[in-house]
């Protein structure tokens, strides 16, 4: 019970207790959320972004939201703070009060943290209910830039068919009496809060996508190294010379941005996927295996 007091708390503080608090809206600034939109086999992981995309503001102290999705399409599903919400606000918080740590048990974070969550049932969905807020004044530790503001990971279900879409939603907590996302700060005695909408939901198109690729391995020897990025070089010099087999010319298309699918093209590699080959073998966070391949 201390979480769930200490989440209420919070909540107001964090300027989402809509009964209490005196919300002033901050005139022309808005924050506007954009999902991933994935394709992945059935019984696939999953990585799914929502993504900051547009801010006017100065930054915000608190937010909270929901993420909606159909527990018999998507299964193990569990949320993390994006690289936007990723301010260092926890650290300093605890060293500031390094006591609080002892004192507060989060609701699934177990040690404090500024990020929490909690799931529940709600109208045959599963809701996950997110909450991240600083009490810090300065906004050194606010948020304020563009990017992933939270990361939802999880399992397609195997049952899942081809060309099934399976969306994953942000929505406002689902209470009585709330019916918007919060994103705000606390200005001496008012809450301001920003104008907030989903441009694009997320969702993951069920693909008839191969389970045998290994980004990165061109040659086709079961592994990646630098010999597969002289494979590429020398397919994109002389593809005949090459002799790459078609299941390393699927390996080796990383970057499918220019819509690049034809697996059996003689061009369907280029100096994008060669860039992108470098960089995964560089060990660059973007370039992983649950990111792969690029389409953003």
């Amino acid at each position: 019970m201390k979480a769930k007091r200490f989440i209420s708390a919070v909540c107001a503080l964090a300027m989402t207790a809509a009964s209490a608090a005196t919300f002033v809206n901050a005139a022309g600034e808005q924050v506007i959320i954009k999902g991933d939109q994935i394709e992945k086999a059935p019984g696939a992981s999953f990585e799914l972004n929502f993504n900051l995309d547009k801010f006017d503001g100065t930054g915000f102290s608190g937010c909270e939201f929901a993420i909606a999705y159909d527990p018999k399409q998507i299964s193990d599903v569990k949320v993390a703070e994006g690289a936007v919400l990723n301010t260092g606000a926890t650290a300093a918080e605890l060293e500031k009060s390094p006591t609080i740590g002892e004192e507060v048990t989060m609701v699934n974070k177990g040690k404090y943290d500024c990020f929490d969550y909690n799931t529940a049932e709600v109208d045959g969905k599963n809701v996950i209910a997110v909450l991240w807020c600083t009490g810090l004044d300065s906004d050194k530790y606010w948020a304020k830039k563009t990017g992933a503001i939270v990361s939802v990971t999880g399992t397609v279900s195997k049952d899942a068919k081809v060309g099934d879409k399976i969306p994953v939603e942000m929505i406002a907590i689902p209470r009585e009496g709330n019916k918007t996302m919060t994103f705000g700060y606390a200005d001496g005695t008012k809450d301001v809060t920003y104008t907030s909408a989903v441009e694009q939901q997320g969702l993951i198109t069920v693909a008839d996508i191969p389970t045998d690729i290994l980004w990165g391995d061109v040659n086709d020897d079961g592994a990646v190294s630098a010999k597969d990025l002289v494979a590429m070089m020398q397919f994109l010099v002389s593809p005949k010379d090459a002799k790459l087999t078609e299941k390393g010319i699927r390996n080796g298309n990383m970057n499918q941005k220019d819509g690049n699918t034809d697996l059996t093209s003689d061009d369907v590699l280029d100096v994008s996927d060669f860039d992108a080959l470098k960089k995964y073998i560089l060990g660059y966070k973007d370039y992983t295996d649950d990111k792969l391949p690029i389409k953003k």
